[in-house]
């Protein structure tokens, strides 16, 4: 099964340790990882090691429950056949640990096989980029977290609003969105915000690395108590935590070459 990327599968052997409620047992699995370091690569894979997870440990909870109901069942028929009854004193809890851990450890490894065999019928079926992009992007689609991307435009919104209002004087336009979120191809798991500042040529800031400076620390000193301020090379990165949840928002500036607003366009 090949991407078209040239991507080279590596498959490895990785020990994994499940306790159970009355039992324990070592979950044996293979884990896939892929060589290359696009984000749409990544997501793949991890899709991938929770599809295998979820057949490993579940099967492994019903074979190992399912086996030791079955030696609570015949531990009580054979002290029927003596004419006893079944009570914790005579009840076997070591008995029933071993069924139950072996129970939990064929679980496991029918597990495994039948999550192989399902990704090796997919690899066996014909690769199509453009069917691996649009299966991606639909299961990335970020409408299935709506909550994070209300607080996002919240927080965007508010943020647009006050860099308008303190940089107004230098700046060609209103602070506009771009990157993933702007071009519709952001990912679930992986997209946050950007913010433009489009500022003139004819500016109170002087030079590029005035520019930049002094933008950083005015956003430094708005912000600096509602979230996590940083410098990067070209931007200012804003963290929040809202929602019980985080939301990143890259602020970037320059200042324009030719017309901003007619160049855009």
């Amino acid at each position: 099964c090949q991407n078209t990327a040239s991507l080279k599968e590596l498959t490895t052997l990785a020990t994994r340790s499940f306790p159970g409620l009355l039992f324990g047992f070592t979950i044996t699995s293979y884990g896939i990882q892929q060589e290359s370091g696009s984000v749409a690569a990544n997501i793949q894979s991890k899709r991938i090691m929770r599809r295998q997870d979820k057949y490993i440990i579940g099967t492994a909870i019903a074979l190992a429950g399912l086996s030791a109901l079955i030696d609570i069942w015949r531990q009580n028929e054979e002290l029927k056949q003596k004419g006893r009854k079944l009570t914790w004193e005579k009840f076997n809890g070591l008995r029933t640990f071993k069924w139950s851990a072996f129970g939990g450890i064929s679980g496991s490894i029918i597990g495994n096989e039948i999550h192989n065999s399902i990704y090796r019928k997919e690899c066996s079926q014909s690769f199509s980029s453009d069917s691996f992009i649009k299966k991606m992007l639909k299961n990335e689609n970020i409408k299935s977290n709506p909550l994070k991307r209300k607080v996002l435009k919240d927080i965007k919104d508010e943020l647009k609003a006050t860099l308008y209002n303190t940089f107004a004087d230098d700046l060609v336009t209103f602070p506009e969105d771009v990157g993933s979120l702007k071009k519709a191809t952001a990912l679930s798991s992986t997209y946050d915000g950007d913010v433009v500042l489009a500022v003139g040529k004819d500016n109170s800031f002087g030079t590029l690395e005035n520019l930049s400076s002094t933008m950083h620390e005015r956003i430094d000193y708005l912000y600096s108590d509602k979230a996590i301020v940083t410098k990067t090379k070209k931007a200012t990165n804003l963290l929040f935590d809202s929602c019980d949840m985080r939301v990143s928002i890259d602020v970037l500036y320059g200042r324009e070459i030719g017309n901003y607003n007619e160049d855009k366009n």
